[in-house]
């Protein structure tokens, strides 16, 4: 069986989470005896093809006004926006395509994010009358920004600046036969808007993590603080600063608070200042593994409605718990009471009070709950949903 996955980037243009989960998702698919191609860009002029880990790999220059990827960062105002109406449905973009997929000849075709690509990807599989399935981690179908959050709040309806890129990626979705969305809220609010209502198939399957650490038991400190942390982006709509502000109302000499990540320079400083007198310890960007070993409990403290919040998942599958915000599809990656909590970050206090009442029997408690949770969310076991999503569409 042969997959090829479309996206806008692959290894070693990582830029998220999203191809992280892409990357664990192709190398499983490979070792279980697949081939697998990815297509993605890059901002070169030539087509570059390698093999990484098993999976062949097909990069290529981007068909728009500009071909650098980064154009909210590299471009003036007027290319921004010319970019962006080009890609609602880029038609080069679309033979491309096609004209790689005839080249290669896979037997299915997941389509990714799509930037870059545009809804002209799914045309392109409908003209060779291949299998499509749509990938959705995020909402970047209904919002140029792919988060629907605005002026620090969730949008409850698509504002008017979204409308325009909406109103055809919408009626351009009900040619897409199969949708795989990263959690249950990303596919209801697909559902809602109206997207992809004529799909055949409109499944959940979560995005991989990578393989715990298995040295993890061991390492753990005996001592009887408790390392509270969060790792991510630094940006308001992460809950930061709730986090911050939760953690030092909190009068208990044993919690320490332990920030890994970077962002905005005057956000960091902010920050900072904001923490200052309290145990609470910036530490810039760390790995994920090492991370997870220095400390007890993880928060998630979101406020915007995030489409899966995979670190929950990265947490539990090294044996921390998590607390976690009621927000997007969060909330499905955390068993309340066996896994973590769950607080809604709109109700003044109930983070502070989770900190000002946990205990460090109570983590350690959770903590093989927490293992055998994450292993569900394997790349091994995910690459096993797919294979049985791809032999029933092949079966039809």
């Amino acid at each position: 069986m042969h997959i090829a996955l479309v996206s806008t980037f692959y290894y070693p243009r990582m830029h998220g989470g999203t191809e992280q989960s892409l990357q664990y998702q192709a190398e499983a698919h490979a070792k279980k005896g697949l081939r697998v191609t990815v297509i993605s860009f890059h901002d070169g002029d030539k087509p570059e093809r390698f093999t990484h880990n098993g999976v062949d790999c097909l990069t290529l220059p981007v068909p728009n006004i500009s071909q650098c990827l980064d154009v909210k960062n590299r471009a003036s105002a007027t290319v921004r926006s010319l970019w962006h109406i080009i890609d609602i449905y880029n038609p080069v973009a679309g033979r491309l395509l096609e004209k790689t997929l005839r080249e290669i000849k896979p037997d299915i075709v997941q389509t990714h994010n799509l930037p870059g690509w545009s809804c002209a990807a799914w045309s392109a599989c409908r003209r060779l009358d291949l299998p499509n399935i749509q990938v959705l981690h995020d909402f970047q179908l209904t919002c140029p920004t792919a988060t629907r959050f605005r002026d620090g709040e969730n949008c409850k309806d698509t504002c008017l600046k979204c409308v325009p890129f909406g109103i055809l990626r919408k009626r351009f979705s009900q040619r897409v036969n199969y949708v795989v969305a990263n959690s249950n809220y990303t596919r209801e609010l697909h559902r809602g808007l109206g997207y992809f209502s004529a799909a055949k198939i409109f499944a959940v399957i979560y995005g991989a993590v990578p393989p715990p650490v298995k040295s993890q038991e061991e390492t753990r400190r005996s001592d009887q603080t408790i390392r509270i942390g969060y790792i991510g982006r630094l940006h308001s709509t992460k809950g930061i600063e709730l986090l911050i502000e939760s953690f030092m109302s909190v009068a208990r000499k044993d919690l320490v608070l332990r920030i890994a990540g970077s962002g905005p320079k005057p956000y960091e400083t902010e920050l900072r200042q904001k923490a200052q007198g309290a145990a609470i310890e910036f530490l810039g960007h760390t790995p994920a593994s090492v991370f997870f070993q220095s400390i007890d409990l993880l928060v998630v403290p979101s406020l915007w409605n995030e489409p899966m919040g995979r670190v929950a998942i990265e947490a539990a599958n090294h044996g921390v718990a998590v607390v976690a915000a009621k927000r997007g599809g969060i909330p499905e990656l955390v068993q309340d009471g066996k896994t973590g909590w769950i607080f809604d970050p709109s109700i003044p206090g109930e983070l502070a009070g989770i900190l000002g009442k946990v205990t460090r029997d109570q983590i350690q408690a959770l903590r093989s709950n927490c293992l055998a949770w994450g292993q569900t969310f394997s790349a091994e076991k995910t690459s096993d949903q797919w294979i049985s999503l791809y032999k029933k569409i092949l079966n039809t």
